[in-house]
Parts: structure tokens; C-alpha cells; sequence
């Protein structure tokens, strides 16, 4: 998917926003971002001349915040990327145990 890019601002090498059909998405898909950072690192692209910075660590500023991805390149090669992702909680409710389960559970203690 195509991604508007300019300069990085407050400490982002640089800064998108991630285009999905009729609307700017509010986060960065994984896979745009390290395509993003190799392009970041790769002269001749257009991502390059915007990026600050040259350390292995490529942060994407977007409406969401930051995505941070590490990259290893030797030259036009990109040996390894990397992100680390958190969880957050995505459902909080009840779960309504048979009772015959629930005590084959406790027999089992």
C-alpha cells in the first residue's frame, strides 16, 4: 500500500502516514514500516533525503505514535529487520464454566 513520507519530527527518523482505500490508516502496518525503514537506509530512494540519521534503528513517526524498527544492512542487502510489538487487551468479559467441568478441574487439584 502506498504511504505519504516527509522528515522525522521529535526524535523519528521519519514520518508517514499509511494509506488504506478512502483513508489515512491511525497506525503503521508492520510490514510498511520495515519496508519503509530499509527505504529509509537505501540511497536513491525517495524516503532517503528525508530520513535523519544513519543507526540501525529506524523510528517511524505516524497518527498513532512510533513504530520503532531495527535494521542490519551491509550495503543494498538487508541482512535482518526487526520490531517489538506489545499486546493490548482486546476483550474483557465472563466465561461461563459447566459446572461437571468445573469439577473434574477441582477432582484433579
Amino acid at each position: 500500500k502506498p504511504a505519504l513520507v516527509g522528515p522525522g519530527t521529535d526524535g523519528a527518523t521519519i514520518t508517514a502516514r499509511y494509506l488504506t482505500p478512502h483513508t489515512v490508516h491511525r497506525a503503521m502496518a508492520v510490514t510498511g514500516g520495515i519496508t519503509l525503514a530499509v527505504a529509509a537506509r537505501l540511497p536513491g530512494t525517495v524516503a532517503a533525503p528525508l530520513a535523519a540519521g544513519e543507526g540501525a534503528e529506524v523510528r517511524i513517526a505516524h497518527p498513532a505514535g512510533t513504530l520503532s524498527i531495527g535494521l542490519s544492512m551491509e550495503g543494498d542487502m538487508v541482512r535482518w529487520a526487526s520490531v517489538l510489538r506489545t499486546a493490548r487487551r482486546i476483550f474483557e468479559g465472563h466465561l461461563w464454566v459447566p459446572r461437571t467441568a468445573a469439577a473434574l478441574s477441582m477432582a484433579a487439584e
